[in-house]
């Protein structure tokens, strides 16, 4: 899509579009792993109440960096839309 635009004449929505999209996508990723860490106390014996209070500090605002920052990205990207000019060919 950002190729599509950048020949319609987007110079500068779309990629900085982009990138907020990789890094909150990116935020979303390590979620899962987060939430390993929890399997693993309960496999090792650890506190698990100790290890949820743990996780939700840390949890709750990448989600919330996250959800910003790609909605962000899709903000610009569909913002780049109307200034892309049709070629004609």
């Amino acid at each position: 899509m950002r190729g599509f635009l950048r020949e319609r004449g987007d110079g500068w929505l779309s990629a900085v579009g982009l990138g907020f999209v990789v890094i909150g996508s990116t935020l979303y990723a390590t979620l899962p792993g987060m939430e390993f860490s929890f399997v693993a106390a309960h496999e090792t014996g650890a506190d698990l109440v100790a290890t949820q209070d743990a996780l939700v500090s840390w949890f709750v605002p990448v989600l919330l960096v996250g959800s910003l920052l790609f909605t962000t990205g899709t903000l610009f990207t569909a913002a780049a839309f109307p200034l892309a000019r049709e070629t004609t060919g």
